[in-house]
């Protein structure tokens, strides 16, 4: 799974190296098999997930082994459900 280190700092404060942090999950039980530059200062993590592993098939789950491989706080992002009946509702 190919993730942006960007996308994890949506929901965790990663203030370390991108080298520490794929040590981090790594030693967590995620093999980060690879890192590649992206635009900018970002990063993409290929990350291999285990079949043992399924809530890590999503960013948020990554996102969660992150802040607990840091000792961060996990910071979920609130989602908004649209009733049918809205006016902003898109069928």
């Amino acid at each position: 799974m190919k993730v942006l280190l960007s996308w994890l700092k949506d929901f965790v404060d990663i203030d370390v190296s991108v080298q520490k942090l794929a040590d981090t999950l790594t030693m967590g039980g995620l093999e980060v098999e690879d890192i590649q530059p992206a635009a900018g200062d970002d990063y993409v993590l290929d990350i291999e997930v285990t079949p043992n592993r399924p809530d890590c098939l999503s960013i948020m789950g990554i996102a969660r082994e992150c802040a607990i491989g840091l000792n961060k706080t996990f910071i979920p992002h609130r989602l908004v459900f649209l009733p049918k009946t809205s006016s902003a509702y898109i069928n």
